[in-house]
C-alpha cells in the first residue's frame, strides 16, 4: 500500500464540555493523530467564516495538518457539539444544525491522482452535499477506503448510509454499532460471529469491533484476533475511537501490503485510544514515544 497521505473526510467542530472547548471531529481526530505518528494526512472539510473557524485553522496549521480542502462557508457557523459526561467519562452529544462542515465542497480536482488511502465516517453525511462530495471522493477509486461509521441518532439511518460502507476495505464499527448490522439472530452471538456476518453481508475485506474495557477485535481474512484494553483512569472518551482507528490505519500503513502481525497491530490501536481516554479532549499533546504500549 502507498505511503501517499491520506485524505480524511469529514466533521471539524468543538467539543464544547464543562471543563472547556475542545477542537474535534472524528475526521480531524484521526488526521491529528496520524500526524503525530508521522504520516501527512489531507483534511477535507468545512469551516465558518468566523472566530471559531480562523482559531480552527490556526490549530490545523500548529498542528502540521494539511488543511488545503478545508473551505471556510460565509452563511454557516463553524460546528459545536455540547457534551456531558457521566460518571465513568462516557458522552452525551447535542450536535448543532446546519453548521460549516454540513456544506463540505472541496472535491478532486480535474486529473488529480486518487488518494492512496480515503477515509470518511457517516455523520457528515447527513447532508445531501456532503454525500454527493464524498461520492467524488470515492468516484476517484482510492487504492484503500475505511470507514468509521459514526451512528448518532437521528443521523443513523442504515439504509442511507449502507452506500458509502458497504464495500469498503475496513469497516471500523463500536458494539452497539455492530448490533445494528447484524440480523436480531445475531444479537447474543459472540463478536467474532457478528464481525464475521457483517464481513460477508457488507463485503468488507477487515471489520474490527471496538469493545470497551474488553478492549477490540478485529476479523481479517486468515481469521480474528481479539486483545484487551489497557487499564487507564478514564478522563473522558471523546476522541479515544478516533485515535484507535488512527493507530490502526498506521499499522497497516507500514506493512506496506505485507501480513500484518494482526495482534500487536490491534494492541498498539488500543494503546494509543486507552491514552488519549485518560486525558481531557480527543487531541492530548504527546508524542508517541510518551504513549505505553505505542512503540
Amino acid at each position: 500500500m502507498s505511503l501517499s497521505a491520506p485524505v480524511c473526510f469529514g466533521e471539524v467542530l468543538w467539543d464544547v464540555l464543562p471543563r472547556g472547548r475542545f477542537l474535534g471531529g472524528a475526521p480531524l481526530n484521526l488526521a491529528y493523530h496520524l500526524r503525530r505518528l508521522g504520516r501527512a494526512p489531507r483534511l477535507v472539510s468545512a469551516v465558518g467564516a468566523d472566530s471559531l473557524g480562523a482559531e480552527t485553522l490556526a490549530a490545523l496549521d500548529r498542528a502540521g495538518i494539511n488543511a488545503s480542502l478545508v473551505t471556510q462557508t460565509p452563511d454557516l457557523a463553524t460546528g459545536t457539539v455540547t457534551v456531558t459526561l457521566d460518571a465513568a467519562g462516557q458522552a452525551a452529544y447535542r450536535i448543532e444544525q446546519p453548521v460549516a462542515w454540513d456544506a463540505i465542497t472541496a472535491t478532486p480536482a480535474p486529473g488529480e491522482a486518487p488518494p492512496a488511502v480515503l477515509v470518511h465516517g457517516s455523520l457528515a453525511l447527513r447532508s445531501p452535499a456532503n454525500r454527493a462530495s464524498l461520492r467524488a471522493w470515492i468516484a476517484t477509486r482510492p487504492a484503500f477506503r475505511l470507514c468509521d461509521l459514526n451512528l448518532r441518532a437521528p443521523y443513523d439511518d442504515l439504509a442511507a448510509l449502507e452506500e458509502f460502507f458497504h464495500g469498503v476495505d475496513l469497516l471500523k464499527v463500536n458494539a452497539d454499532e455492530s448490533l445494528r448490522l447484524v440480523p436480531p439472530a445475531l444479537a447474543n452471538d459472540a463478536p467474532a460471529r457478528q464481525a464475521e456476518h457483517i464481513a460477508i453481508h457488507h463485503n468488507c475485506r477487515l471489520v474490527c469491533i471496538t469493545l470497551g474495557a474488553d478492549g477490540s477485535l478485529l476479523r481479517h481474512p486468515r481469521g480474528v484476533v481479539h486483545v484487551p484494553a489497557p487499564r487507564v483512569a478514564v478522563r473522558d472518551t471523546i476522541g479515544a475511537g478516533d485515535a484507535f482507528t488512527a493507530a490502526l490505519l498506521d499499522g497497516l500503513l507500514a506493512a506496506e501490503g505485507a501480513e500484518p502481525d494482526w495482534p500487536a497491530l490491534l494492541t498498539r490501536a488500543c494503546a494509543l485510544g486507552a491514552f488519549v481516554a485518560s486525558h481531557d479532549g480527543a487531541q492530548p499533546d504527546y508524542i508517541p514515544a510518551d504513549v505505553p504500549g505505542l512503540r
